[in-house]
């Protein structure tokens, strides 16, 4: 909780507390995260660690915690292995460094933040020039440039709503034109969208 203190403290002029103080709602969340309940095989559960996934606070709960992470990992790398650039969403990041050295060990200061280990990191390296990040697959091509097109994992049935199921029409239609829409705006170029855009 005194994370989210010190959080609250340092931004409250920029985010709307909506008339709580950074006290209050470190109380609320303290609270929270101590009354966790699961129903599983007719039995109650108490969460001991963390906030559950099905609060409204969950998601703005882990970017505090992993940008808290984040700065103390930086802070303990020496300023010439620090990554050149990252971007991070929610416990996704996409970082830039000057060597495979420096990317293991800023990994190692980013999994030696917490005891115990309760948050620990991992890393994926490009492979054939490419790597996938949350929805985009970004590609460094030949000539050096930088070529990006809709990502898909592998488990990825293609199916977002059967067509008989008990939906509006314009829900439907609506899907369609959506994902169309992402497949033509994820792809830097018209051929990479349409094996995304065939039916």
């Amino acid at each position: 909780m005194l994370i989210l203190m010190d959080y609250l403290c340092t931004h409250q002029d920029t985010i709307d507390l909506m008339g709580f103080t950074p006290h209050h709602i470190t109380s609320m969340m303290s609270f929270i995260t101590s009354h966790t309940y699961a129903r599983a095989c007719g039995r109650y559960f108490r969460q001991t660690t963390g906030v559950g996934t099905g609060y409204h606070s969950s998601g703005a709960y882990a970017e505090i915690i992993v940008d808290f992470t984040y700065r103390r990992a930086i802070i303990n790398t020496e300023p010439g292995e620090q990554p050149r650039f990252l971007g991070t969403y929610v416990d996704d990041s996409s970082s830039l460094f000057n060597s495979l050295e420096h990317a293991n060990t800023f990994l190692g200061h980013l999994n030696n933040v917490w005891d115990e280990g309760k948050l620990k990191f991992t890393m994926e390296e490009p492979s054939d020039r490419s790597i996938a990040f949350l929805d985009l697959q970004i590609t460094i091509t030949e000539e050096g440039l930088i070529s990006h097109q809709m990502f898909q994992k592998a488990t990825h049935s293609g199916t977002y709503l059967p067509y008989d199921s008990h939906c509006e029409m314009k829900t439907k239609l609506n899907i369609i034109a959506t994902e169309a829409r992402r497949a033509l705006t994820l792809c830097s170029n018209i051929t990479l969208a349409w094996p995304h855009l065939e039916v």
